[in-house]
């Protein structure tokens, strides 16, 4: 064994010496030698790799014991509730909830350090503020003219874009089965709501419920989106939307 082991490193030595002698006589040579050396590996690489990836998804690797002893549910709960800490999440952060939560921390904050001159209706009281006024008793003239230039002017296409146009789109993609078939077989894209159905519905609640002290309402697109998101199918999301609207 030792014999055959001293062999071996002779002959191991000799290659090298001879490789070396053999690279510094011919320079050129060894340049082909690795230029096909690296074509052959390049070849090779190829025809290999779909056997190696195939190998790769039979490996199973087992868990460790540290993540073994926690549950799943905890994991995957722990996950959606530090979402606004990850930068790169597998879906979509919920940004209006993050919204909503920040405008409350704020509103909080704003409460709890108002003064009793700073204008707020305070102490603040469970329905303590009337449900129907007359808004437009002390409307004058001036004022109907500053709000038609100034208000609704500018917000009319921004209104006729999101409010009616995109969400009769949206509408038209997100529920393909509630298209009218009618409408479908002319090409509409405002199959499942019309166009003048949304305008006829903004217009009248606007009209309606503004001269008695609602603010402006709209069907925006974003609305839907975000309903859509979180699951809602049916009218009974709106209803219970309504509903807390009406609490609040």
């Amino acid at each position: 064994n030792g014999d055959g082991l001293a062999g071996t490193i002779r002959n191991s030595l000799t290659t090298s010496s001879d490789c070396g002698i053999e690279s510094n006589n011919s320079n050129v040579e060894m340049g082909k030698l690795n230029n096909q050396a690296n074509a052959h590996q390049l070849d090779t690489a190829a025809t290999l790799h779909p056997a190696g990836i195939a190998a790769f998804s039979t490996v199973n690797i087992a868990p460790s014991s540290s993540s073994s002893s926690s549950s799943p549910h905890f994991n995957q709960i722990l996950k959606r509730a530090c979402c606004c800490l990850d930068p790169f999440p597998k879906t979509p952060h919920p940004v209006g909830i993050y919204l909503f939560l920040i405008g409350c921390l704020f509103a909080a904050i704003t409460l709890a350090t108002a003064t009793p001159d700073s204008g707020y209706d305070l102490p603040l009281r469970f329905f303590g503020a009337p449900v129907v006024i007359n808004a437009v008793k002390d409307v004058t003239p001036l004022n109907w003219r500053q709000g038609f230039l100034q208000g609704t002017l500018p917000q009319l296409p921004l209104t006729t874009l999101n409010s009616v146009i995109s969400v009769c789109c949206l509408a038209h993609s997100l529920y393909p089965e509630k298209r009218i078939p009618s409408l479908v077989e002319a090409h509409r894209t405002d199959a499942v709501v019309t166009r003048r159905e949304v305008s006829v519905s903004v217009g009248l609640m606007n009209l309606l419920l503004c001269p008695l002290g609602s603010m402006p309402n709209c069907h925006g697109a974003g609305g839907l989106a975000g309903q859509h998101r979180f699951g809602a199918r049916h009218g009974t999301s709106v209803a219970i939307l309504g509903m807390f609207k009406v609490f609040l």
